[in-house]
């Protein structure tokens, strides 16, 4: 699952195949594709990375991000003439911050991000660095249902500013938005995301208590379920969807709401700067204060004073961070659990 301590998701076979169906179909997975496997092997996305390239006939290729720093995977990745490969935003950060110098992987077709928040500055990236003919392929959904969402990105592709909003994948699931009183939303208005159809997971694997407050049978069907994904979204006026956040990870400071990503796209935003990665932190006396780990672009420093007054024209007080720490790097490999 997403939250919590880990706990087994259960998984029909009959729902594997369908996911692996719509995966063919939206990835366009060839049998000539050399796949990279960047997520541990353990990550339900490690899992429908595999799936998916066996299935097709595709090679695949493992590497260990944790223990290898962005430079090395680059070039291993263009040795291996690597067309398709998945990881989380913060690493494809990691890579294209590297590549800034000596733009590579000119075999690359298709690359696909999930797990967290993809800005517009990640798109603008992407399309100066690759290759004429890649793809940047957005994606959104959890160990429980599979994708959910997905939005394709070309070199002339344009994209609204901050967050990347997503499309509803058609085929087989349907998404409502509901507020706190069980009602849908209007556009705008963030609720949280629920998810119906007969292609979602049986349960929690040892973990009953749980999965009676999340997954309910479908009252107007006798084979679909309900499921309520404990994510936050809003619906845009042209149907698409953007992810907010996690309903058990919504933090407050001195009694408002703040959204880490939020920060972090600002922060991405801000000259000098190429990689954030914001904190919550708990001093001695209980408050709570946000720290931001800054890599900054080569030959740059980091300029407090002037971060701030770049926050200040985007961001409430309450949402600049209390420290700024500058770091050479932040660590590659994430484990998320999205599909």
């Amino acid at each position: 699952g997403k939250s919590g301590s880990p706990h087994g998701v259960m998984i029909s076979h009959q729902c594997v195949l369908h996911r692996l169906s719509r995966q063919s179909e939206g990835w366009g997975m060839r049998q000539e594709d050399r796949v990279a496997l960047l997520f541990p092997q353990n990550a339900a996305s490690a899992i429908d990375t595999v799936f998916g390239a066996l299935t097709n006939g595709a090679s695949i290729f493992s590497y260990k991000l944790a223990l290898t720093d962005a430079d090395d995977v680059l070039k291993k990745l263009e040795t291996d003439q690597i067309s398709y490969m998945q990881l989380a935003p913060h690493d494809l950060r990691q890579l294209m911050t590297q590549m800034i110098d000596a733009p590579s992987l000119q075999a690359l077709r298709l690359v696909r991000v999930i797990g967290d928040s993809v800005y517009s500055t990640d798109i603008e990236r992407f399309q100066k660095l690759f290759a004429e003919a890649c793809e940047l392929h957005v994606g959104f959904g959890c160990t429980e249902t599979g994708d959910l969402l997905n939005s394709v990105f070309n070199k002339s592709s344009k994209c609204r500013f901050g967050v990347v909003a997503l499309d509803q994948l058609d085929k087989g699931l349907r998404i409502e938005i509901r507020n706190e009183s069980g009602e849908p939303t209007k556009d705008g208005e963030i609720g949280e995301l629920v998810v119906k159809g007969e292609y979602l997971f049986s349960g929690y694997w040892g973990y009953s208590k749980r999965e009676n407050q999340v997954l309910f049978p479908d009252e107007n069907s006798t084979s679909e379920s309900v499921f309520y994904t404990g994510d936050l979204a809003s619906r845009l006026p042209n149907g698409q969807l953007e992810w907010v956040g996690r309903t058990d990870s919504q933090i407050k400071i001195r009694g408002f709401r703040v959204e880490i990503s939020e920060v972090e796209h600002a922060l991405l935003g801000t000259p000098g700067i190429s990689l954030a990665a914001v904190v919550v932190n708990e001093t001695e006396l209980g408050c709570r204060e946000l720290v931001a780990f800054l890599v900054p672009e080569k030959n740059v420093g980091i300029d407090e004073e002037f971060i701030r007054k770049q926050l200040e024209t985007v961001l409430p007080e309450v949402m600049i961070p209390n420290l700024f720490l500058q770091v050479d790097t932040l660590p590659l490999g994430s484990t998320a659990g999205a599909a």
